[in-house]
Order: structure tokens, then sequence, then C-alpha cells
């Protein structure tokens, strides 16, 4: 799901809620900036894990990637 509308609707307290509540129905979620998942990757790569990194968050059923 993507959500887009201008700064200070809302946006970013819907994703959290709707990964909130899939949590509360057992789905794994897992919450993160784009800067601070662009820092976990950029690490994982500099380290040799880049491709490990990618499969571990593709396995995460929920995955809530807030703007950067």
């Amino acid at each position: 799901m993507l959500i887009v509308g201008q700064v200070g609707v809302g946006k970013s307290h819907l994703a959290q809620l709707l990964g909130h509540c899939a949590m509360r129905e057992g789905v794994d979620a897992l919450f993160s900036s784009c800067s601070q998942l662009t820092a976990t990757l950029n690490a994982a790569q500099a380290a040799d894990g880049y491709e490990r990194k990618l499969a571990t968050l593709s396995r995460v059923p929920l995955l809530v990637i807030d703007s950067c």
C-alpha cells in the first residue's frame, strides 16, 4: 500500500495504525524510516551482507517505510 498526501495530513500516523492493527492480528511488521532503511542497507553492503539483508526484509509480511 502506498499512502500519498500533503505534509501533516496523518500519513505516518495511519501507516503506524495499520501496522499496529496487523501486529495485533499476529502479522509480523517492521517499521523504518526511509533514511534508516537506506543506512541499514548501505551498512550491509559494506559488510558484504546486502543479499542476506534483502532476503531478511523480503520475508517480513508487512514493511512500513516512512518518508525520509
